[in-house]
């Protein structure tokens, strides 16, 4: 089960890190301040579990990391945030400022949207951590920013939805996993799976197994 977690904090290369660290310094800093920490860490990683979930499901015999599947459910997240208070008086010159701001930030989040889009099918990307990313946060994201909506109905309405789907989809997706999914057995031997796709030539692998990092053997000596 650690395993949904814990790609979001490994990246393959300077390069892999640097960019996502760029995306969410810019970004996800703001988002932050004006949602608070707490919101801001639950959709972080509900968003990344679930583009991790999505990943293991549709490409089971790849391993992927990294937390750009995260960085795509904050801006889904976002989407949900905008979505919820679009009907929020306009009465005054602060809430129309508000109103402003929220769209410049609607127009943002679709151009990250359309851009990862474009790029999720290129070699050595992730297309299904993007998706499952951007899905798990756009639902957290209702049933988080749900309650702010003007009129009580559709604040019920998106907040119950947006536990309820995210939950069933968890589940569905944890169920599917474990009972259709089936990856090679291959990728056990980490070693040999970083030697023929890492790219380094005479690359001396030196990593070590969970049973020999407790100094167990093979045969639970």
């Amino acid at each position: 089960w650690w395993r949904l977690f814990s790609p979001i904090m490994l990246h393959a290369g300077l390069l892999h890190l640097l960019g996502n660290l760029g995306i969410q310094m810019e970004q996800g800093v703001l988002f932050e301040r004006e949602w608070g920490s707490l919101h801001w860490v639950i959709i972080y990683i509900v968003s990344g579990a679930g583009g991790n979930l999505l990943s293991a499901i549709y490409l089971p015999n790849s391993l992927s990391v990294g937390s750009s599947g995260a960085v795509c459910g904050l801006f889904g997240a976002k989407l949900a945030e905008v979505f919820c208070r679009t009907c929020e008086m306009t009465d005054t010159g602060q809430k129309r400022l508000a109103y402003r701001v929220r769209t410049g930030q609607c127009k943002e989040a679709l151009c990250f949207v359309f851009m990862v889009a474009a790029f999720s099918f290129i070699p050595m990307v992730d297309w299904a951590s993007h998706l499952g990313g951007f899905i798990g946060g756009l639902f957290i994201g209702f049933a988080l920013f749900g309650p702010g909506c003007y009129y009580c109905v559709f604040a019920i309405l998106f907040t119950l939805g947006g536990y309820i789907i995210t939950i069933f989809l968890f589940s569905f997706g944890i169920k599917y996993l474990y009972t259709q999914v089936e990856a090679d057995e291959g990728l056990g031997d980490f070693c040999a799976y970083f030697k023929e796709h890492g790219g380094i030539e005479d690359y001396e692998c030196v990593c070590q197994t969970w049973s020999s990092f407790f100094g167990d053997d093979d045969n639970g000596e």
